[in-house]
């Protein structure tokens, strides 16, 4: 990071920060400073060594501020900062930056209007969070912000994004309209993420030696069309919670929308091709709906959401000599399919929690034949009047169900919590996966870790 984007954070923190000066008013009277901060450690043991991994610690103040009836005010900074170097040279020794990378960015920023213009309507203008659906963490209807897929034992986070939104409360029912204007793909892993999307070729083109590969992104562009768009209409039947939804946008993961091939060496393709990837962003729509309810103490949940997406062309270009072929085959066939999401979850008399919840595709997964189910489970209990926490969470993942047996994963999560003082949690935890043929666990199975936390909230 350059010494711009630093002062810049610094800039952003005294713009959070200077409305919490002693100082006469009502703006003064009524902010509110909270937050966290979280230091981590992560050791890596999927290879030949335990590694300590390059992972990032936070720290997320925030404010509120209610300047005046029915206005509401809300910022929060989100500080990433590294303990790893990233010195290179001896010119970097003089960057302060290099010696402690931190990187820093508005996390959420909005302005909360209730009863705007006439009774019952609430707007939220800003950077912000809109989270959907009813499930635990696995929440297909959830479209409306981006992926944080950062840190993999939290895969399923997200990145708060600018929006508008709208509330309006009538006959028992909340309706919500949210306008989106630009596309945000997902943040990855440091040097990770490519298993996801588009790491390499496709596989018609195995037979091609390609012997370097790069890529780039194409966003859409900024016109008022291009923005996301939703709706959803929530209320309560019978003891259960319901909503309808519907948005309309881009996928906010990538595909595989040109590949650009050139022949290297001698130039007539014997000794290989270099590569160039364009990763796009497919047009599409979707219709979601979920409930929630209690039957006798057991909570109860079920999400699903139709995707519709447009069909998509790969271009192919492989350039020999002087001469460019070019090939159109199809990227993304268009066809509908369904992610969905249902489980449950109870509290025993002996005050043991239980959780468990069966998925139908995750958020990267496109099309019906390329769905993966994942069952996971959750059993967890506190000890010494809650100050200590047991936790043993579980996944197994099916690839397919054709052949079972060869296209299984599984993952293993127990974690420790302890919790010396209120607002304060010192965590040790494990996160441990494998698989075998083409289960996304498989992929993983180099990203064994054992992760420590100490993590205090004011």
């Amino acid at each position: 990071m350059n010494a711009g984007v630093c002062a810049r954070g610094r800039i952003a923190l005294m713009l959070v920060l200077v409305p919490l000066a002693p100082t006469p008013g009502v703006l003064a009277q009524s902010a509110r400073v909270g937050g966290f901060l979280s230091l981590d450690r992560r050791f890596e043991f999927g290879g030949d060594s335990v590694m300590v991994a390059d992972f990032y610690n936070r720290f997320r103040p925030e404010l509120s501020v209610g300047p005046a009836e029915d206005v509401y005010l809300f910022a929060s900074l989100d500080f990433r900062f590294y303990d790893f170097p990233t010195v290179r040279s001896q010119s970097d020794l003089d960057d302060i930056e290099r010696h402690s990378p931190t990187d820093v960015t508005l996390w959420e920023g909005y302005v909360q209007l209730w009863n705007f213009l006439v009774d019952g309507l609430d707007v939220r203008v800003g950077k912000q969070r809109i989270q959907w659906g009813t499930a635990d963490e696995m929440n297909p209807t959830d479209r409306v912000n981006a992926y944080d897929f950062s840190d993999l034992v939290s895969f399923t986070a997200r990145v708060p994004t600018w929006a508008t939104l709208a509330e309006y409360y009538v006959a028992g029912l909340t309706l919500t309209g949210v306008w989106s204007p630009a596309v945000h793909p997902p943040i990855m892993p440091r040097g990770g993420g490519a298993a996801l999307f588009g790491g390499g070729p496709p596989a018609s083109l195995d037979e091609v030696a390609i012997t370097s590969l790069k890529d780039r992104f194409e966003l859409p562009s900024r016109r008022l069309s291009n923005g996301l768009w939703a709706l959803k209409i929530a209320g309560n039947a019978g003891g259960a919670d319901y909503s309808f939804s519907y948005v309309s946008g881009y996928d906010g993961v990538p595909f595989l929308s040109r590949l650009d091939l050139l022949a290297t060496g001698d130039g007539t393709g014997a000794d290989g091709f270099a590569g160039v990837m364009t990763l796009g962003f497919a047009r599409t729509r979707s219709l979601g709906a979920d409930v929630a309810t209690d039957i006798r103490g057991i909570g109860l949940w079920g999400e699903a959401v139709l995707v519709l997406p447009e069909a998509q062309e790969r271009v192919v270009t492989t350039t020999i000599g002087d001469a460019t072929t070019l090939e159109r085959v199809a990227a993304l066939d268009g066809a509908s399919y369904v992610r969905s999401t249902v489980g449950l979850d109870y509290t025993f008399s002996g005050g043991w929690y239980a959780n468990a919840q069966w998925s139908h595709g995750l958020f990267f997964e496109r099309g019906s034949d390329e769905l993966h189910d994942y069952f996971m489970g959750r059993l967890e209990r506190s000890f010494l009047q809650d100050e200590l926490k047991v936790a043993f969470g579980g996944a197994m993942e099916v690839a397919t169900w054709s052949g079972i047996s060869d296209n299984l994963g599984y993952g293993v999560f127990p974690e420790l919590t302890y919790s010396p003082a209120d607002n304060v949690e010192l965590v040790v935890g494990a996160f441990v996966v494998g698989g075998r043929g083409s289960s996304l666990f498989r992929a993983w199975d180099r990203t064994d870790q054992v992760y420590t936390r100490v993590k205090v909230s004011f």
